[in-house]
């Protein structure tokens, strides 16, 4: 298995192997005495193929600094394979990464000053402003490819983790990085199905992340990851998490079925 843990502290980063995870949660515990609690806040685990998706309230205290507490809410999103997590990421709302970070580290906690000066530049835009962001993504760059818009909304270090690589192949990491990779990952899409179109079901947006439900559709008229055009119809329903940073799209996990996929054109 594999396991990213969130944030820019002693504990964030991948953890690869049921050792490694459980050195990470032998590390929670000690650090936080043990109080680490996760409270599932979300009524329902979202269920798409062999992924999930659910949102908790996590708390805890550290165990040597009685002035650090944690109350934040994390999305989850897991894969799995008969029966077991096969990989698993987390994601942070808003302010709560920043208080994620400053929980985890060996400095003790501090007032953010007052500025009595001209307002900084905000590091991320309103929730609406960022949903609009992610409109273009899914209108403009997905339904009619317009790959300029790439350099517009994406950072050139942009990563995406799904279950197609961006040469179409299938991956439990599926990672596309860089607005390149990107554009030919749009292509690759567009090439074999050019009705391809996304639909947003659902966007819900919080502080600098933004979630969408959505399904795409289309009819396969060119080769798709080795398989020849059919003129089969798919239809996929999946999950995308977006983080963004200073108005673009920083870095996403999308989950969606790929063996559904390959199962709808035949293969």
């Amino acid at each position: 298995m594999s396991w990213q843990v969130p944030g820019h502290n002693r504990l964030s980063g991948w953890n690869f192997g049921r050792d490694e995870f459980l050195a990470f949660m032998g590390q929670v515990g000690q650090l936080s005495g043990n109080s680490f609690r996760m409270e599932n806040i979300a009524g329902q685990v979202i269920v798409i193929g062999e992924y999930s998706a659910n949102i908790t309230r996590d708390q805890g205290n550290r165990a040597d600094q009685a002035d650090k507490t944690m109350d934040i809410e994390v999305v989850h999103v897991l894969r799995w394979k008969d029966g077991k997590v096969i990989a698993g990421k987390g994601a942070i709302f808003g302010d709560g990464a920043t208080g994620y970070d400053l929980f985890w580290s060996s400095s003790p906690m501090v007032t953010p000053p007052t500025h009595s000066g001209p307002t900084p530049m905000a590091v991320n835009l309103s929730v609406e402003a960022n949903k609009a962001v992610l409109d273009r993504h899914f209108n403009q760059v997905l339904n009619q490819g317009l790959l300029d818009v790439v350099d517009e909304i994406y950072p050139n270090d942009y990563v995406l983790d799904a279950p197609v690589r961006s040469d179409g192949s299938s991956q439990s990491r599926g990672l596309t990085q860089g607005r390149e990779q990107l554009k030919q990952r749009v292509t690759l899409f567009r090439t074999a199905f050019p009705d391809i179109h996304f639909s947003q079901d659902d966007v819900v947006g919080e502080g600098d992340t933004v979630v969408v439900r959505y399904n795409f559709s289309g009819t396969q008229r060119g080769e798709y990851a080795g398989i020849q055009p059919g003129g089969r119809t798919i239809s996929i329903m999946g999950i995308l998490i977006a983080h963004l940073e200073n108005g673009k799209i920083r870095e996403a996990w999308s989950a969606f079925d790929s063996a559904e996929l390959m199962k709808q054109l035949g293969n």
